[in-house]
């Protein structure tokens, strides 16, 4: 992949982000909590209903939803391709046959990759 594609990665999670902090903002809470309460709470929905700026309630929450998904979904796409990124700069001459072989079994080369490259994968799970 293309520095390309992981930027353009880059610009749909912090679009994303953008969307999503415009919901919170807009009921005061995340999606989670607003999902809930509108699930369980008939008084909160009451509230929701008599206020104009938040009679879209329902729309909001289905697209609400949706870009949820859709940044886990990104933010998934750019882990994978950090991190094929990072293998492709270790070059195609760093393994052997034999080396590959291990590597899917999740032998000891995989172990040692994993080990060398530990602040990589640290650095990819917090995205």
């Amino acid at each position: 992949m293309s520095a390309l594609t992981i930027e353009e990665a880059r610009t749909q999670i912090s679009d994303l982000e953008q969307r999503l902090q415009k919901y919170e903002d807009k009921y005061g809470c995340s999606y989670d909590l607003f999902a809930y309460r509108t699930a369980t709470d008939e008084e909160y929905i009451r509230q929701l209903n008599a206020v104009q700026a938040t009679q879209e309630w329902e729309g909001d929450l289905i697209s609400w939803e949706f870009d949820v998904e859709e940044l886990r979904e990104w933010r998934r796409r750019l882990r994978d391709l950090l991190t094929l990124s990072s293998i492709r700069e270790a070059g195609p001459t760093w393994t052997t046959a034999s080396q590959d072989d291990e590597w899917r079994d999740g032998g000891e080369f995989a172990r040692q990759m994993i080990a060398n490259n530990r602040e990589l994968f640290e650095k990819l799970a917090q995205l």
